[in-house]
């Protein structure tokens, strides 16, 4: 077997060569590809006019429901009578279970009697079981 030196071997050309401002001119045209375009800058203030002119929008619209939907509930005492009058379902016993506290002290009437008074005309008063069967 030869010996093998490297140095003393005739060489081979590769036959690739670079152009002498090859590496020169590399760099200037990867930044050129590179380079992005500015976007334009978008002010904050521009933002916030925007989403507090829809939260006003919003607002608006909300209170405006609100007072259209209080508006049209309201109903008059009359109707609400004839209802209760001509509804057969409803007897008085349904009313007072559903009235609150308040609403049955309101409905309490003053008929210029004292308790003493009315207590000795249920002492005298023959027909008492017939009044509280009633």
């Amino acid at each position: 077997m030869k010996d093998f030196d490297i140095d003393n071997l005739p060489k081979i050309n590769s036959g690739f060569k670079v152009p002498e401002t090859y590496f020169d001119e590399l760099p200037t045209k990867i930044l050129a590809k590179i380079i992005v375009p500015e976007k334009p800058v978008i002010s904050i203030f521009s933002r916030t006019v925007k989403v507090i002119s829809a939260v006003a929008a919003i607002l608006i619209i909300g209170l405006l429901l609100t007072f259209k939907v209080g508006n049209s509930s309201k109903m008059s005492s009359a109707d609400l009578e004839n209802y209760f009058v001509y509804e057969a379902n409803v007897n008085q016993f349904d009313l007072v279970e559903n009235m609150d506290q308040k609403t049955l002290e309101n409905l309490d009437m003053h008929y210029g009697l004292e308790k003493e008074e009315v207590i000795d005309y249920l002492d005298y008063n023959a027909n008492v079981e017939y009044l509280i069967k009633e």
